[in-house]
């Protein structure tokens, strides 16, 4: 019987979730595989101990989406060889390892088409926006972040906060209710805290909140803007 483990960042996430859904469905329908799923909890070291104990387990493939891809690389170079480590890593240049086959998104890619929406949407006159992140230290969220830098360089754009919503839908809309109530005249709200429509701030919503308008609209999995 083969034993497959699967060290997750954060099973409080929308994507995690819905994965979950399909690894089950898989399982129902290969009785000859175990699964043995960890969650990362948005903590380095906790899913460096999930892959310890994955190894300890004797697992024949490890599947790894990384929270803070640099500090998994260690762990699984130990394991290249023993098993078969398939993973989303970086290294801490931002470039792909080569000791295991890797599936995922170019990020950096994900905020510079972010960037160009945003600077589309604004026009050359600029205005001023605030960001919703991801989680403090995440490898994903940081090269989003820096592609929309590099993107945005130069652009008369005035980033007024940046606040870490932990990939949390209740708390990016209360921190983006503070935010709005602090900064009335917004122009845009760069949301990197929703991994799926689920944790997408949608319209309904955003007219929950009391100092919100009504003329804000999704563009983008990454960015609110005004219609």
């Amino acid at each position: 019987k083969y034993v497959i483990g699967i060290s997750q960042p954060f099973m409080g996430h929308p994507v995690r979730q819905a994965g979950q859904v399909l690894i089950d469905a898989w399982a129902a329908e290969h009785p000859d595989c175990q699964i043995i799923v960890t969650d990362g909890q948005l903590n380095a070291h906790k899913q460096i101990a999930d892959l310890e104990d994955l190894m300890a387990k004797d697992v024949d493939i490890i599947l790894v989406a990384a929270h803070q891809s640099p500090t998994l690389v260690p762990i699984l170079q130990t394991a290249t060889g023993k098993i078969q480590a398939w993973r989303e890593m970086l290294t801490e240049k931002g470039e792909f390892t080569d000791r295991a086959v890797i599936t995922g998104v170019d990020e950096n890619a994900g905020g510079k088409m972010c960037g160009d929406l945003m600077l589309e949407a604004l026009g050359e006159e600029g205005g001023d926006i605030v960001i919703l992140m991801g989680p403090a230290g995440n490898t994903g969220a940081e090269l989003r972040q820096q592609g929309f830098d590099e993107a945005t360089k130069g652009a008369k754009i005035n980033v007024v906060d940046m606040q870490v919503a932990d990939f949390q839908r209740v708390k990016a809309v209360e921190i983006f209710e503070n935010l709005l109530q602090a900064n009335p005249d917004l122009d845009r709200l760069i949301c990197d805290c929703c991994g799926g429509d689920d944790y997408l701030l949608h319209p309904e919503s955003l007219r929950k909140l009391e100092k919100c308008r009504e003329d804000w609209a999704v563009l983008h999995r990454l960015e609110m803007i005004k219609k």
